[in-house]
């Protein structure tokens, strides 16, 4: 069996949750197969797919030139590839040119999370003024039906999450398997001072805006915890701090900035009530540092939890009251540290995971005609 990577390279730089998501299929992928070859692409920056990608906008335009396809196509007939991973949704827009160009190739989609569920909740959930800046947009009917046909040219999903796994087979993945982030400890130097609770967040993503705006509503109403709130665009921040008095927003901070700020707090606060993909890295990153995560059912997605060490909230109001809890009840915060720590050592040991992918992808059906 002799795997390729393929993906677009932007998605090799940065710190974002794909980028994290990203580098850690390839290390996964790469104990299997360690001369796994790295096939990348740039985006098409050229005015016409600029134009097409501006008047139709689609998750699944394919962002890559004919020039750098052919070479792309060129390499993994040299290394002699077996099973092709597509990294994210472009490299599974070229998933029809790859079947006809290679078709003995098996095809495995490294799903971060399914497209059309980002679609609806952000026709579902618009943010504050999002409808007067965007005149055009890709319909969650439009990208249901890519969704779809697209998955009819793969032999096998890698999901991050159980939800998302549970989509793949709606969406009619021939064969599809899920696996939990991996966690490796990188403890904070934590001092946490009493009454402090913290949020990360990527605040023009639906499901984390909407998400907030129902927490600060319970928090509001109680007066007695005030979240600190990192992230951007620095224009939502600022528009939920003024809307919600138990907001405090810091804007965007560097690296040792936000390390200082978090070893102040007494937990993290991942307030998702609605379906969304994926899976949050706020959650991995707080847990490696030893910190608390207080979250809801979805929330905690993608890893293995477990209640009874620290609960999860499935309401606002049950959210807010275990941040209330754990923000100002010393034996409340003693409690969910140690049930963090607990939800730690639940992750799956690398070598687990590899022989389960390394089984999955030995039992991939035959490619597709």
């Amino acid at each position: 069996m002799r795997l390729a990577f393929f993906t677009n390279d932007c998605l090799l730089v940065g710190s974002g949750g794909v980028q994290v998501c990203t580098h850690e299929f390839l290390e996964l992928f790469r104990t299997i197969d360690p001369a796994l070859p790295l096939v990348t692409y740039a985006t098409d920056l050229g005015l016409p797919a600029r134009l097409r990608r501006r008047l139709r906008p689609s998750p699944y335009h394919r962002l890559i030139d004919r020039a750098q396809l052919r070479r792309c196509l060129g390499q993994l007939q040299e290394a002699g590839t077996s099973v092709l991973l597509l990294n994210n949704a472009d490299a599974l827009a070229l998933a029809p040119v790859l079947r006809r160009a290679l078709p003995t190739l098996r095809l495995v989609y490294l799903s971060h999370g399914p497209v059309v569920t980002d679609v609806v909740n952000g026709q579902r959930l618009p943010l504050p003024g999002e409808d007067r800046r965007r005149p055009f947009g890709a319909t969650a009917g439009r990208v249901l039906d890519e969704d779809l046909r697209l998955r009819r040219f793969l032999d096998g999903t890698v999901s991050i999450s159980a939800s998302d796994d549970a989509m793949e087979d709606w969406l009619g993945s021939r064969s599809h398997i899920w696996i939990p982030r991996p966690l490796a400890a990188r403890p904070l130097d934590l001092q946490p001072l009493p009454g402090r609770i913290g949020c990360v967040s990527t605040l023009n993503h639906a499901p984390n805006h909407d998400g907030l705006v129902r927490l600060a509503r319970a928090l509001d109403a109680r007066g007695d915890v005030q979240l600190r709130l990192v992230g951007g665009p620095e224009g939502l921040g600022r528009r939920l701090a003024r809307c919600h008095p138990s907001i405090a927003y810091l804007g965007r901070l560097s690296d040792a900035e936000l390390a200082a700020e978090m070893a102040s707090w007494r937990g993290v606060v991942n307030p998702i009530f609605c379906l969304a993909r994926g899976c949050s890295m706020k959650v991995k990153t707080a847990l490696e540092q030893g910190l608390p995560v207080l979250t809801t059912p979805i929330g905690a997605r993608g890893y293995h939890w477990d209640p009874q060490a620290l609960p999860l909230g499935d309401t606002p109001d049950a959210l807010a009251q275990l941040v209330t809890q754990v923000a100002l009840d010393d034996d409340a915060h003693r409690s969910a540290l140690a049930g963090a720590a607990h939800i730690a050592t639940l992750s799956e040991p690398r070598s687990a995971l590899v022989a389960r992918l390394e089984r999955f992808l030995r039992l991939l059906p035959l490619p597709l005609s």
